[in-house]
């Protein structure tokens, strides 16, 4: 009997650690201590990127270390991976991306596996109501689907402040519930004003034969403002751009839209409809 009692309570301890490892870190670790911890390889330079990221944040000149550590690597071309062998990005061909994934990658880690609610965190909620003029004419499909494609939307906005693993979630079918823990509108004011601002969709021409790389600013056309088109070579990942002169007043805007979709040519393409 002595010996099934403590067969049981050995299993009882092995769960009880296994539960602890799954929830572990049970709190927060700050992401520029963990960061440079993380790091393993060419320390020294990294910790010369870390400090340039860190005076950036001291000048106010980025919100967030993540921020200003994203903008670094686009700004001086750091490849981010270096730092980091044990983690493996070699599929990830473009240098920007690879840097996003690991920089969100690293800010997840940092962050307890014990999902405290606002409640015991603290933090910003926010509840966004879909225009009902809007969906008056949609199908039940349709506004599904719209829904969908705003908590995108609004996933892709709050990555862009380095906001770490949001909770985004419908509320019935017209509304979004957004939760951020550990956050402050003091400190981050722009959060909520960058998830309630509406996307716009226009329609600006392109000049026909002007071009910025060939074109003294002095002979710039009046009532067009230089834009960049970024392209990314699909076998090299390698990142170029095209800028041209684009109106700045638009032919038309996303009202002249009733429904877009995507089709197949007869070639194996594909088209917007």
């Amino acid at each position: 009997m002595s010996g099934n009692i403590f067969w049981k309570f050995v299993l009882t301890a092995v769960i009880v650690f296994w539960c602890v490892a799954e929830i572990s870190p049970l709190q927060d670790r700050p992401f520029e201590g963990y960061i440079v911890e993380q790091a393993t390889a060419e320390t020294d330079e990294f910790a010369a990127v870390m400090e340039r990221a860190q005076a950036r944040v001291d000048t106010q000149a980025s919100k967030t270390l993540f921020i200003a550590l994203r903008d670094l690597g686009v700004e001086e071309g750091i490849d981010y991976a270096k730092f980091f062998p044990e983690i493996n990005l070699r599929d990830v061909a473009n240098q920007n991306k690879r840097n996003d994934i690991l920089l969100k990658h690293l800010l997840s880690s940092a962050q307890s596996s014990l999902r405290l609610g606002l409640d015991l965190k603290g933090g910003v909620g926010v509840t966004l109501k879909i225009d009902e003029a809007a969906q008056s004419e949609m199908s039940a499909f349709q506004q599904a689907e719209q829904l969908q494609d705003a908590i995108e939307i609004m996933g892709s906005r709050l990555d862009g402040h380095g906001v770490a693993e949001p909770i985004i979630r419908p509320v019935g079918d017209d509304a979004i519930e957004i939760q951020i823990a550990g956050l402050s509108t003091k400190d981050n004011p722009e959060v909520v004003d960058s998830l309630k601002k509406p996307a716009r969709l226009e329609f600006r021409s392109v000049h026909e034969t002007l071009n910025p790389d060939t074109t003294p600013k002095n002979q710039y056309p009046v009532g067009y403002e230089v834009l960049a088109e970024e392209n990314e070579d699909r076998k090299t990942g390698e990142v170029y751009e095209r800028r041209m002169f684009v109106k700045l007043i638009p032919e038309a805007t996303g009202e002249i839209v009733a429904d877009a979709y995507v089709s197949q040519t007869q070639t194996g393409g594909f088209q917007i409809n």
